[in-house]
């Protein structure tokens, strides 16, 4: 097979042996035989080769061979294929490496009806080679993104984890605040690592499922351990973090392989020695929990964490890894409905409690759960209906702050949810501690031993010894002072992130926009000064009264507000329509 150059833009293959003269007739008759085949995109060029129905193996073979042809295929520069009828066939085509197949069948393509973007058939990869400088797609204009079923699946994993490890912890003082805080990063940041990864060079290939499944068990192992999180028997907890962590070195490290040069191969190692250094942190700490102190153990898993998130927030402008054009607002909107759903969830589970106990479900009970759903719903309402699709325009910093800032946001969104769980908990414990509907409000209970002395587990506490007289009103008093205070400041919490969102997608000098990040901002100042209200003043309805108020008040004006501003965007455009005519 020898390569003629015609052009700077085209290669045409010429097979001399073909004909059986060198009369230049013939040969030129037989070049017109070749057609031209731009690769289409994200396109591989193993598929740009095999998507025309006309090549014959031993076309794909010679094409395959030539390292300049492929170089040109890849760059999506256009080349010349002969032209040969093939019949129909089954075929191992080419792939992108010599180790991948992918196993198609062409007799579709031979149907008169069926049109050029079918070609390639219907196969499955075992293994297809990730795009790894994503600054080549910048510019163009490619159909819109969205997660797939391998990334939902993914999520539900995270829905487990956090249901369980929420109902199994109860927050009763700073303590338990803060542990729950903790463990809720790690998994959020779990999440947001590998989805990082996914929106960008995740490919639907047998290779990444079998990462997912590496991963199902790691979560799974996360999730029986949680536990364990601030005990000394946290090591199958850090080890299946650090499992996590190899899996997305293994994945950095086949986007690296496939890098095409220094400039994009710098980034993905910067990504992948911070995964590395990550996993030996976690695994190192797993082999080391009978000698590390709690402050150790802590200062190694969220040091390890803040290398990984400060080697991505430095790589944030980097053009090769560009999350510009992926999906990773629709991941962050999709993980915000899991942490919505959560409150549901256990909102769902106390109805049932409060059906299933006879005579429960009075209207100050059935209150208590309007208002609680109410206020779920609200939240919705206040991220949801003025979500954008692309997040942040203005910048990549603005995008970077975009992102981060969700942490905050799913952080008082689930503590909220948690706090009108505990706040319906305490107030059928107080109304009739003597007959309470089912096992889900000892939750207060265990709350009110762990503040007299007694662990979750079971165990006496060094601090403070067990009495043996135990004082479960002053300690349910103590709970219910706590639950109030800090349902106040996630309740403002809520308020203020949605602020700080709705202002970094603002657009520059729109005053819609302004009037409903100031608006928010002003309401969560509101909602804190009621902490300077006597707590026996403030018991569940009102808290939960007061807080749904608000939410409705502030949805209301948001809802007004955007009313008027696509009433403004459209008179705008009937304007220019006029004065185009």
């Amino acid at each position: 097979m020898t390569p003629l150059t015609c052009s700077s833009q085209t290669t045409v293959v010429s097979y001399s042996n073909h004909t059986g003269t060198s009369d230049p007739l013939a040969t030129a008759a037989k070049e017109e035989l070749f057609l031209h085949i731009t690769p289409l995109p994200y396109e591989s060029p193993a598929d740009t080769l095999t998507r025309h129905y006309s090549l014959s193996p031993r076309d794909i073979d010679a094409i395959a061979d030539h390292t300049e042809l492929m170089r040109r295929v890849h760059l999506g520069i256009d080349i010349g294929i002969p032209h040969h009828h093939v019949p129909h066939y089954r075929r191992v085509a080419l792939s992108d490496s010599p180790f991948t197949f992918e196993i198609r069948d062409n007799k579709a393509l031979h149907s008169k009806n069926s049109d050029e973007k079918n070609f390639g058939g219907s196969g499955k990869y075992a293994f297809k080679k990730p795009i790894a400088d994503l600054s080549e797609q910048l510019e163009q204009e490619d159909e819109k993104k969205s997660a797939t079923w391998m990334e939902l699946f993914f999520d539900l994993t995270f829905v487990a984890n956090i249901t369980i490890f929420t109902h199994q912890h109860p927050i009763v003082d700073s303590t338990t605040l803060l542990r729950y805080c903790g463990w809720f990063t790690i998994l959020w940041w779990m999440w947001l690592s590998q989805t990082m990864f996914d929106v960008r060079f995740s490919t639907d290939d047998l290779l990444n499922r079998i990462w997912k499944l590496i991963q199902l068990f790691a979560l799974a192992g996360f999730a029986g351990n949680g536990d364990h999180f601030s005990s000394t028997n946290s090591n199958g907890f850090a080890l299946s973090y650090a499992v996590m962590k190899l899996v997305l070195v293994g994945q950095y490290f086949i986007v690296w392989i496939h890098a095409p040069d220094k400039r994009s191969r710098r980034p993905i190692l910067f990504y992948m020695s911070a995964n590395f250094i990550s996993f030996i942190m976690w695994w190192t700490s797993a082999f080391l929990i009978g000698i590390l102190s709690d402050q150790a153990r802590y200062g190694i898993w969220f040091g390890a964490i803040g290398i990984e998130v400060l080697t991505n927030i430095a790589l944030a402008n980097n053009a090769t890894v560009t999350f510009i054009g992926s999906h990773l607002p629709e991941r962050l909107g999709l993980f915000t409905l899991i942490i919505l759903g959560e409150g549901i969830m256990g909102l769902f589970m106390i109805t049932d409690d409060l059906v299933d106990a006879p005579g429960k479900l009075g209207w100050d009970n059935l209150t208590l759960l309007i208002f609680s759903i109410t206020l779920v719903k609200c939240q919705w309402f206040l991220y949801f209906d003025d979500y954008h699709e692309q997040g942040p325009i203005r910048s990549s910093i603005h995008s970077t702050l975009w992102t981060y800032l969700h942490f905050m946001l799913n952080l008082s969104q689930l503590l909220l949810g948690v706090g009108c769980l505990d706040l319906i908990r305490i107030y059928q414990l107080t109304k009739d501690p003597m007959q309470t509907p089912s096992s889900d409000f000892n939750y207060v209970i265990k709350g009110a031993q762990y503040l007299n002395g007694t662990t979750t587990e079971g165990e006496s506490s060094s601090s403070s010894p067990v009495s043996e007289e135990f004082d479960e009103s002053r300690a349910q008093d103590m709970v219910l002072i706590y639950v109030k205070k800090y349902y106040l400041i996630v309740a403002a919490s809520v308020f203020f992130w949605n602020a700080a969102l709705k202002y970094v997608t603002s657009r520059p000098g729109d005053k819609y926009d302004r009037a409903i990040y100031v608006s928010r901002f002003f309401m969560s100042f509101v909602v804190l000064c009621l902490l300077l209200v006597e707590h026996q003043q403030l018991g569940a309805f009102t808290l939960l009264g007061v807080e749904v108020g608000f939410c409705l008040l502030q949805v209301g004006h948001d809802l007004l507000v955007l009313y008027y501003a696509a009433r403004r965007d459209f008179d705008g455009q009937s304007i220019s329509v006029e004065e185009h005519r």
